[in-house]
């Protein structure tokens, strides 16, 4: 990628060449230069766009880069035509000059600390079928975001948003500011100061009239970029498993390490896998580089790159380790050519053995008998253990069946229960002569029930549906009792991609609102908590009501026994996945942990 200074990508002929040599940039306002392996940010706002390579007719990826004191020169550097290319051609015939063009009419640029090293990520976030750059900040500066695409006449055609950790969105769609600095000569559009401290942060700008003209950048305050290995899965002649998840691993690993889950005395026979499917944790913004170690009986050790990824699976084939010895797998993020940080690094370490040899030579005569005992003796074995197995499994289907049976009588009971108490709360308010009340009840009421029964279908739904379930039952019960609630996720959950049990947690809200806090009025308080520890989700439901009745807590109330039954036989159908509930009664209130183990 190159980087070009100034109002064109300019130079003479016998400046280019002797630029390319030493792999320079050539700085069109002075006799500055820039090392590319330096990458120091400097005095400047960047844009990125695109330079027309003359010779091949093709369009290279490029940064611009523009003085903080004069920003009104970007217009004439990013809009740099052909036209304008062929009138100073014939003013200074000796000189070299290129097309250029901005990623989009938005024209975003970006402004960070001046002495930032190493600030331009590998990768490329993508959005759609656009693509934003993806910018670095080790130092835990700030970076300043401007639109010179926008200005006073436009405005109020963009809107703009921000997103943390691509999962909270921390400013909504909005109309971007105006703002005149960097020496600019009118106003243009300013997307706000940033500073992540340790998070990613996604700014995205639209046009609403036309979807096509969008753009964004991409800020990484995050200190540690070291590949993240999620699972290993082997693919051999007649099997497809997870390493470190699978009963039966044929042996290949036994010992597996307990913070990275990787092997530590992994092994197998030359002959035996097809392909090693490595599955990284999502790393879009960061390209990782491939290196292999061989150590082969009788030669000395070899270090050797061999690819480069982005993607979250990569297929490790065996022609990269088809003869026996010891290998090591590097993978770290993109860097000069066998430049290494330990710190960065993620090892995969194995031994490929020898494929089994038979030394000793028999006569049919003399193994025949061996090979008949032997497959006789199979085939009882077999048959034996078929029978065995058959019976097992008919025996653990009739029991899942019986639970699933169990669970969807249980989940039909739910659903009238929960129906049952919304038109009792109805009838409460028209017999109260509350008529905005009770419309405003039943436009809620009808919204929910549409989406209950839109999740009756399934056991598991995603955790921004169920989400969206409480938080139309709060506000409809809020109407009615007026109390005050709040709902916090943790951030680093992904609630589309999460699934859990569906309106596992409504008849505890349910009983909150009803039975604990409803003589509190405006006093009363419910609290929900959705937390993440490792594979384990957690939910906490607090209300600061008076308690409930011990009749009520026990398996007499008929909404909270449901749910214990519910989570009974979810433990049976799931058992890798448990799930554990606590409820805490007290005179201060009730406190409800649901614990959903390797449900994250």
């Amino acid at each position: 990628m190159a980087i070009c200074f100034g109002q064109i990508y300019f130079a003479s002929a016998q400046k280019r060449n002797a630029a390319a040599k030493k792999d320079t940039v050539i700085d069109t306002v002075g006799s500055r230069t820039q090392k590319h392996d330096e990458q120091v940010f400097g005095n400047f706002i960047l844009f990125a766009g695109a330079v027309l390579d003359r010779d091949k007719m093709l369009w290279n990826t490029s940064n611009y880069a523009v003085s903080d004191t004069a920003l009104y020169k970007v217009y004439n550097m990013l809009n740099f035509s052909k036209h304008k290319i062929d009138s100073l051609q014939k003013l200074y015939p000796k000189a070299y000059y290129a097309e250029s063009r901005p990623n989009s009419s938005i024209m975003l640029g970006i402004k960070l600390n001046p002495g930032l090293r190493n600030y331009q990520s590998s990768g490329s976030f993508k959005s759609a079928s656009k693509y934003y750059p993806v910018y670095r900040i080790n130092d835990n500066s700030a970076a300043d975001l401007v639109a010179m695409g926008i200005n006073a006449g436009n405005v109020n055609d963009y809107r703009y948003h921000v997103v943390v950790n691509d999962s909270a969105e921390i400013i909504p769609w909005s109309v971007p500011k105006l703002q005149q600095n960097y020496g600019a000569q009118k106003k243009y559009g300013f997307l706000g100061n940033y500073k992540g401290n340790g998070k990613q942060v996604i700014i995205e700008v639209v046009n609403i009239k036309d979807y096509s003209i969008r753009d964004g950048i991409v800020l990484d305050w995050r200190s540690s970029f070291k590949p993240v290995v999620t699972q290993i899965t082997i693919s051999n002649k007649t099997d497809f498993f997870n390493l470190n998840g699978s009963k039966n691993n044929y042996q290949y690993a036994t010992r597996f390490d307990k913070d990275s889950g990787l092997p530590l005395d992994f092994k197998f026979r030359q002959d035996e896998i097809e392909t090693i499917y490595i599955d990284f944790k999502n790393h879009e913004t960061t390209v990782y580089s491939l290196y292999i170690v061989k150590e082969l009986p009788g030669a000395r050790p070899d270090t050797s790159f061999f690819e480069q990824t982005s993607d979250n699976t990569y297929a490790f084939n065996k022609n990269k380790y088809d003869k026996p010895g010891k290998y090591e797998l590097l993978i770290q993020p993109v860097r000069a050519p066998f430049k290494w940080d330990a710190t960065q690094i993620a090892h995969i370490k194995f031994k490929v053995l020898p494929s089994a040899l038979h030394a000793k030579q028999f006569t049919i005569k003399q193994i025949l008998p061996f090979l008949i005992a032997g497959l006789l003796t199979v085939i009882l074995v077999f048959t034996g253990y078929y029978l065995f197995n058959k019976r097992r499994l008919r025996k653990a289907a009739q029991q899942k069946d019986i639970a699933n049976l169990k669970l969807n009588s249980v989940r039909a009971q739910l659903n009238p229960h929960f129906m049952f108490n919304a038109l009792t709360s109805i009838q409460n308010l028209m017999n109260q002569h509350d008529q905005e009340g009770t419309n405003h009840y039943l436009a809620k009421f009808a919204n929910l029930t549409r989406q209950v029964l839109k999740s009756s279908g399934n056991e598991l739904i995603s955790l921004e549906d169920e989400l969206r379930i409480i938080d139309d039952y709060l506000q409809m019960e809020k109407l009615r009792f007026g109390f005050n609630y709040s709902i916090e996720v943790d951030e680093t959950i992904s609630r589309a991609n999460t699934e859990v049990p569906a309106m596992l947690l409504q008849p505890f809200i349910e009983n909150a609102a009803k039975h604990g806090i409803s003589a509190l009025k405006t006093n009363g308080k419910i609290e929900i908590v959705i937390a993440k520890q490792n594979n384990d989700l957690i939910f906490t439901i607090t209300d600061n009501g008076a308690g409930f009745a011990k009749a009520q807590s026990g398996d007499n109330g008929f909404g909270l026994k449901l749910s214990r039954d519910r989570v009974q036989l979810l433990n049976q159908i799931y058992k890798d996945q448990h799930i554990d509930l606590q409820i805490n009664n007290s005179i201060s209130g009730v406190k409800i942990n649901i614990v959903l183990t390797n449900w994250a």
